[in-house]
């Protein structure tokens, strides 16, 4: 809030459109996020994006736009019940969502935006059908045991969020216990 108070009393604040743009990215309003990055990237001359006080912001819009996409290809890849069977799929889902948490501090992965990075995970572990995907029992119950330290991590954090009781008795289910 008080970043985007800053861009509004200061379109031209370079420190407070990069951390404005942050904000959003953190808070889950990728569309949001994107779209203002979008607009201020716009407005600024091929001297300011090229220069040191503007290359955070630019960076971060360029991060948030990459972001958005991947996730948006990577829920569809998931909402997809077709594609259960392909490990690879959910693997790379997996690899995509670890680069994107490299780029996180310990708070930002508490973030709306990290929780949504941590669902998408255990969602991508827990993706391949038991049986119909290939992938042997031994993997399985890794990827499952992964996918239930992320929830457990993720109630620790939030323990009255329903969905993550949900997620993790799914983890459960898949463990066989």
């Amino acid at each position: 809030k008080d970043a985007l108070d800053a861009i509004r009393s200061d379109p031209n604040n370079a420190k407070a459109c990069e951390r404005g743009a942050r904000s959003l990215l953190l808070q889950n309003r990728l569309h949001e996020a994107f779209q203002f990055g979008q607009a201020r990237s716009k407005g600024l001359s091929a001297d300011q994006r090229a220069g040191a006080e503007w290359m955070p912001f630019v960076a971060t819009a360029q991060r948030i736009g990459r972001h958005a996409s991947t996730l948006q290809q990577m829920e569809q890849l998931l909402a997809d019940g077709s594609k259960a069977q392909e490990v690879g799929e959910a693997w790379r889902i997996v690899c995509g969502v670890l680069e994107m948490e490299k780029l996180l501090s310990d708070s930002e992965r508490s973030s709306p935006f990290g929780e949504r990075l941590a669902f998408t995970k255990v969602r991508a572990l827990l993706f391949p059908t038991p049986g119909r995907s290939g992938q042997a029992p031994e993997a399985r119950e890794q990827w499952a045991k992964d996918a239930l330290a992320e929830m457990d991590r993720l109630i620790k954090e939030k323990p009255r969020w329903p969905d993550s009781h949900h997620w993790r008795a799914r983890c459960l289910l898949r463990l066989g216990r």
